[in-house]
């Protein structure tokens, strides 16, 4: 939780960036309206210029939230489908397989959790450049009824499925490779102490 917290403060005007890019390209090309940057840093120097730096950390409480329970339930479920899918029960000889697969698994469990939290996030980030008066950003109450009244609870899991197929494999190759690299550094630590 400690980690996912202290990485929200660098991640939070990166999606938020990210977010702006996106949404600037779909409203520019739908309502024919001038682009006012083509590019991230331009979005960022954007935002800047009109809001200032503080705009790059809306959503920043979400953030937190969403990536202090998402670090501890990847890191946390890793370990438990790790043991629970090794042929001993035990951390110790699992093969490349369970890594990869303990891996995919952590990834889904994880943004099954946290996946409406970030919905809540991101729809409050995407109103940064329309509403440069930062007392008009939403704040998160309404923005939960709103979600409710439009679609009910299901709404918050709007969009999960392209999520939970692109975590499989991503999260799956991440740990694969850390255990890889892991197995690595202890070898080449055991023949340096010999």
């Amino acid at each position: 939780m400690t980690a996912g917290t202290v990485v929200s403060f660098f991640s939070c005007p990166f999606e938020l960036v990210k977010i702006q890019m996106q949404l600037h390209r779909l409203v520019t090309a739908a309502e024919g309206i001038p682009v006012k940057f083509s590019n991230s840093w331009g979005c960022a120097k954007y935002i800047y210029r009109t809001q200032g730096l503080r705009a790059f950390f809306t959503g920043l409480h979400l953030h937190i939230l969403r990536d202090a329970i998402g670090t501890a339930l990847y890191f946390g479920s890793y370990e438990a489908f790790h043991v629970a899918l090794s042929p001993t029960g035990r951390r110790e000889g699992a093969g490349p397989m369970v890594h990869f697969l303990s891996g995919g698994l952590a990834g889904i469990s994880s943004w099954l959790v946290i996946f409406p939290i970030d919905l809540v996030k991101s729809r409050i980030q995407k109103t940064v450049s329309i509403n440069e008066d930062r007392s008009k950003l939403p704040k998160i109450l309404p923005v939960v009824r709103d979600v409710m009244r439009h679609g009910g609870p299901a709404a918050f899991y709007s969009g999960i499925l392209p999520t939970l197929v692109r975590a499989f494999p991503a999260h799956s190759i991440n740990f694969l490779i850390y255990e890889m690299a892991l197995q690595k550094s202890r070898e080449y630590l055991a023949l340096w102490k010999s």
